[in-house]
């Protein structure tokens, strides 16, 4: 009798599972040509990444675009040898395939740090490998890829985070810590609303560890990454005399305000803008995105941005109440919300190439409809942290913390009319998280209830 075991065949298993990943990013790649898609935020992106032939300075301290997404473009593009190209020109499009590439294998090797991640934390061989597998077809994030836009590069460096994260659980040291900040910085770059994610998980590892030694590192690990969001709001207010991070936080207020029609009473201080809105929503003018107001004044507002952060200030002080009421409301959209068709290629006949991707679309917007039970799970995170501060369950917690988070971010950011967008950058650790409790669930059932 042959004796097979699985542990003999793990590895190529594994190997197997990442090779089906691959193989379908490339039939993607094949599907959709190799076309890079463009969203209206690509453009700013793009023209913020002028740094070869511009003023450095103004174009890497920008209050429109965080500068890490622009300089990775313009960097790729400039490689292929095509410079600095007109925005959607033919060169540019050239270009943009090494970012579907570049970005494809960022994909690729962040399935593989998760898998390592899983093995850290102690989850086991076939649970490993099969989250891996399910990360790997989630059509959900491999469509990024392909797209110019910040999310696929920080999905991976969110793995990349919390790989290192775990490491420090285990073993504080200055080396990791160093590499966690460098990846933190990263991340920020990308995308400023990763600002948060260190704030969240370094405490883990002081409470896990609670030495002077271990505050001491945590402590100044926080102040050299705290450095980077701080310079840029110095340089903001030196260059443009803005005080703040980036003028899209106060966009995305603004546009809740706007599309929920909170009252801007108490802003009717601020001028020409209170008189611009109250006008605007008299004439029936769209809400679903503030981008339409905007254009709707010929875009005057990018020069006034202080007055839009005065508006803001004035309409939350006096309204807060009814701007939270609006975000409450938006905490199913923002699980329900599972519209990609700007990103998402779709061929103009049916075939069985387009029928397989419609078909990985609808599971996993199913999953990620169903993940709204997070929300019921998580105090029970709170309570397996309490009762034993074990490697998992921190991590549990944390990635817990994490994706709370990012629903807050979500909601203000996504603000009804992009949540699908906010929300994928951590779908990965949202869909563990909700694995890990059924499971257990699953587990507790057989023992106590069937047996």
């Amino acid at each position: 009798m042959i004796n097979f075991s699985l542990k003999k065949f793990h590895g190529i298993i594994f190997l197997l599972a990442v090779t089906l990943a691959v193989l379908v990013r490339l039939l993607y790649i094949t599907y959709a040509g190799g076309a890079i898609t463009i969203e209206p935020d690509s453009q700013g992106y793009y023209s913020a990444g002028n740094f070869f032939t511009e003023d450095f300075l103004h174009n890497y301290f920008n209050t429109n675009r965080i500068p890490g997404y622009a300089m990775f473009t313009s960097l790729v593009i400039s490689a292929t040898g095509h410079g600095h190209p007109p925005y959607l020109s033919g060169k540019f499009f050239n270009g943009a395939r090494s970012i579907i590439i570049v970005q494809t294998i960022a994909g690729v090797a962040g399935l593989i740090i998760l898998y390592d991640l899983l093995l850290a934390i102690g989850i086991s061989r076939a649970a490993r490998v099969l989250f891996t597998l399910f990360t790997g077809l989630n059509i959900y994030q491999f469509i990024w890829e392909h797209a110019f836009l910040t999310t696929a590069l920080f999905i991976t460096f969110v793995t990349i985070i919390l790989r290192l994260f775990v490491s420090l659980l285990k073993k504080p040291a200055a080396r990791t810590g160093g590499l966690f900040i460098a990846a933190s910085v990263s991340a920020f770059l990308l995308r400023p609303a990763g600002l948060v994610i260190p704030f969240i998980l370094l405490p883990f590892v002081w409470l896990r560890h609670k030495t002077k030694k271990v505050f001491i590192l945590i402590a100044t690990l926080l102040c050299v990454y705290s450095a980077v969001p701080g310079s840029h709001i110095a340089m903001n207010r030196w260059l443009y005399n803005f005080k703040g991070l980036s003028i899209n936080t106060d966009f995305a207020v603004f546009g809740r305000i706007l599309r929920f029609n909170i009252p801007v009473d108490a802003a009717s201080s601020v001028h020409p803008l209170y008189d611009e809105v109250v006008s605007y929503r008299a004439a029936g003018g769209n809400i679903s995105i503030p981008w339409y107001f905007f254009v709707a004044y010929n875009n005057e507002i990018y020069s006034r941005m202080d007055e839009l952060k005065a508006f803001d200030r004035l309409v939350l002080q006096h309204q807060f109440p009814e701007f939270t009421k609006t975000m409450i409301g938006d905490i199913p959209g923002a699980f329900s919300d599972t519209d990609v068709s700007g990103v998402l290629y779709r061929a103009g006949r049916p075939g069985i190439t387009r029928s397989f991707f419609d078909t990985l679309v609808r599971i996993y917007a199913s999953i990620q409809k169903m993940s709204v039970i997070f929300l019921i799970l998580f105090p029970c995170s709170v309570w397996l942290y309490i009762k034993k501060q074990s490697v998992l369950h921190t991590f549990l917690l944390a990635v817990g913390l994490m994706e709370m988070y990012q629903l807050v971010s979500t909601l203000v950011y996504g603000g009804s009319w992009d949540m699908a967008g906010h929300m994928i950058t951590t779908q990965t650790y949202l869909f563990f998280f909700c694995f890990w409790w059924v499971g257990r669930t699953i587990s507790w059932i057989r023992r106590h209830v069937i047996q």
